[in-house]
């Protein structure tokens, strides 16, 4: 061997070995290893790869692995009954398991008899359960019957459509509902997609007048313990329950802060009855509803006093089919009233409303820091563009915000930026993108106007013609 020259068995001998990387860090960095979308339900593939590599890294990727389960991609079946296999034989691994997310793509037989398994197995340590469709029949019951044993669950999301947006059976009735959530006295957050429970509406629906009878508040409803559900504190509902169901969640929930509803559920008796419930504790409420014009006068008034008057409601979404601006003009009106989304569903003159509401004095809404506005009158993709209003009723809603200290922002400039954040590219990209996309939109439209301008004139000339000719 050359004189300077050093040996590879000296050099193994003195390699000193490198110092293993904190937990706490491998875990951080093995968690980048996937980008996971909001409808993205497969397992990461890469952590089994890093769990080989030596033994520090085996238990930060197997607890990645374990810990949020993840069964959502075209070969569900054979995955679960692989996972079912390898917790029954490991129970270590079973305490590790605080979350599943499950969705399937083409109903293959079995697999959500094995999810029911799985969750049978992982119950005393599940926190959290989300499906994105299920098999119906036998497998759907067992999977109700496991999910009831998962006693410290605090967080449930059920879709009742599958990976490919095909519709699945009600998962359950809605006696069975509130049987199932009793059992879950940890119970957080539930957020329900459309048709998850059925029947659709109660029969008899609970409006004043005709056939009304003394006992409407318990008729139809569904029997409770009273404050089973203390830590209850979010509730995200579309198109399941009735105003008489929601009144039977104010009573299992009482302390319920964050509602989001998509129904005229709150335009009722029952809804009322909920609502005048729930009120001191709501914190966040979300209504997406369009009631008829019946159901506004008879309940619209009652509702919008309600909101006015809860002391805690910081965050309200609605529209103005909902609750009139002049719901603001009260001096006593929304105390703690922080953030407002609204909607103008119908004219102008709902804008020169809310304007005038917020320039009194003393300040409507003390409490308010931003207001974030949505119009129906001329609008690209449901959002309110630059310019959608008369220029001089915009500029002086625009004053009166500046003058308070409340941010204004347009609906279209709030979902430019949860977009950007989503897709992790910047405002600007978002913008431009949405700019091009809708000068695409006006300038079929304007063609389309120009075509239909062109047939008129067409149709009033051939009218003209025979006129003539007769």
């Amino acid at each position: 061997m050359a004189r300077g020259q050093t040996s590879k068995k000296s050099l193994r001998k003195n390699r000193r070995p490198s110092p293993a990387l904190p937990v706490e860090i491998l875990l951080k960095i093995f968690s980048m290893t996937k980008r996971r979308g909001l409808y993205d339900l497969a397992a990461n593939r890469t952590l089994p790869k890093l769990a080989l590599v030596c033994k520090s890294w085996l238990f930060a990727a197997r607890e990645l692995l374990y810990t949020a389960v993840y069964l959502g991609n075209s070969r569900n079946a054979s995955a679960a009954k692989k996972l079912k296999r390898t917790l029954s034989a490991s129970p270590p691994l079973r305490s590790m398991v605080r979350s599943i997310s499950f969705g399937t793509y083409d109903h293959e037989y079995g697999e959500t008899k094995s999810l029911a398994r799985i969750i049978a197995l992982c119950a005393p340590s599940l926190r959290s359960l989300s499906f994105s469709g299920y098999n119906s029949g036998i497998e759907l019951a067992a999977l109700r019957e496991a999910m009831t044993h998962a006693v410290h669950l605090q967080n449930l999301n059920i879709s009742s459509h599958d990976q490919r947006d095909r519709e699945c059976a009600r998962f359950a009735t809605i006696p069975q509902f509130f049987s199932m959530i009793q059992c879950w006295p940890e119970l957080q957050t539930i957020k329900f997609y459309q048709y998850v429970l059925g029947p659709f509406w109660d029969e008899d629906w609970d409006f004043k007048g005709e056939g009304q009878t003394e006992n409407w508040e318990t008729k139809g409803s569904i029997p409770v313990t009273p404050g089973a559900l203390p830590v209850f504190k979010s509730f995200d509902d579309r198109y399941n329950l009735s105003g008489k169901h929601l009144l039977s969640i104010a009573q299992l929930a009482p302390n319920l802060s964050t509602l989001a509803v998509y129904s005229e559920v709150l335009f009722s008796l029952s809804g009322i009855a909920a609502l005048k419930a729930l009120s001191p504790s709501l914190t966040k409420l979300h209504i997406t509803t369009n009631p008829s014009t019946d159901v506004f006068d008879e309940f619209g008034e009652e509702v919008a006093s309600l909101l006015a008057a809860a002391p805690n409601l910081r965050s309200l979404e609605m529209a103005s089919k909902c609750m009139l601006p002049s719901a603001f003009l009260d001096a006593q009106a929304f105390p703690a009233l922080e953030h407002l989304d609204y909607e103008i569903r119908k004219d102008t003159d709902e804008i020169h409303v809310l304007t005038d509401a917020l320039r009194a004095q003393p300040h409507r809404a003390p409490a308010l820091k931003e207001l974030v506005l949505m119009t129906g009158l001329r609008a690209f993709g449901g959002f309110a563009r630059p310019g959608s209003f008369q220029d001089g009723v915009h500029q002086a809603l625009k004053e009166v915000c500046a003058s308070r200290g409340v941010r204004l922002k347009e609906d279209f400039d709030s979902e430019i930026e949860r977009e950007a954040a989503q897709c992790e590219v910047t405002v600007e990209e978002v913008r431009e993108l949405y700019e091009l996309k809708a000068d695409e939109i006006y300038s079929d439209e304007e063609t389309e106007w120009d075509e239909d301008e062109d047939e008129e004139d067409e149709d009033e000339g051939e009218d003209a013609g025979s006129e003539d000719d007769e």
